[in-house]
């Protein structure tokens, strides 16, 4: 059993002196009830790796105006739901951190991570990953190198589907808006289909024994269509998510047009 919250208490010894504002950054804390036996043990996911002081900012969400964070997790939009930020069994916990905690974070800007449990999937003592600071991996989940920050958003009951935001362009069918992703643990998609060949005038002419044409002339294909935003190719591997991108909620439909005569 366990509960992720945010303070800018010192709870686990780490300095978190804010190195610009001077001020008690907030950071993300982990609280294990079953660890030590059952006398519970809390850990610092979001505390710096290198164990230098963070590099925050002060908040802009609701009742947390006047804090500095160098951590934050999602507040509850209302009183019915609120996101889900630890994983069913207690092993993995995701935040946004405005400090960067891994060497391939160089955006300067916020991003999403991913904290997990020594002994559960890959993580290992012996892990790159692993800091003593934490007492556990701390791997990136957005890119890092967005020029504009990326949020968490909500995760899946067992932590294999991590959802966040960004403003990157992760794979080519993202036009580069502001797009949900999925994180997705062994996630991907196989490449789509190629597009078909449209051919104009003499060139849609069957060639010499191959029967009728099977394409149809640039003139007979509607200039605008109803599509669907679908991201669905695997961009990349990380630790060990894979990145692939999460087909739209809706239809980006546009008004059907006659063909051209």
């Amino acid at each position: 059993m366990g509960m992720v919250f945010m303070s800018s208490a010192r709870m686990t010894g780490y300095d978190n002196t804010d190195a610009v504002s001077k001020k008690a950054a907030m950071e993300v804390f982990y609280y294990d009830a079953d660890a030590n036996e059952g006398d519970g043990q809390i850990l610092c996911p979001s505390c710096n790796p290198s164990g230098a002081r963070p590099e925050g900012r002060q908040l802009t969400q609701k009742l947390l105006e006047t804090r500095w964070a160098a951590a934050r997790i999602p507040v509850y939009e209302s009183q019915l739901y609120g996101a889900r930020m630890i994983s069913e069994d207690g092993n993995r916990v995701y935040f946004d951190s405005f400090d960067a905690l891994s060497p391939i974070d160089v955006n300067g800007e916020e991003d999403a991570y991913q904290w997990q449990a020594p002994g559960s999937g890959s993580c290992t003592s012996q892990s790159p990953t692993y800091h003593e600071v934490s007492g556990g991996c701390v791997d990136l989940i957005s890119s890092g190198t967005s020029p504009q920050g990326s949020e968490i958003t909500d995760i899946s009951t067992d932590g294999r589907d991590v959802f966040f935001k960004t403003t990157q362009s992760l794979v080519n069918q993202d036009p580069g808006l502001r797009d949900l992703y999925d994180a997705r643990v062994g996630g991907g998609f196989p490449p789509l289909p190629p597009k078909p060949i449209i051919c104009q005038g003499e060139a849609c002419l069957p060639l010499p024994g191959q029967g009728s044409a099977e394409v149809a002339p640039a003139s007979a294909v509607p200039v605008a269509v109803s599509r669907l935003a679908s991201k669905s190719r695997a961009w990349r591997t990380v630790c060990p998510l894979a990145w692939a991108a999460m087909v739209s909620a809706s239809l980006r439909s546009m008004p059907a047009v006659e063909p051209r005569r």
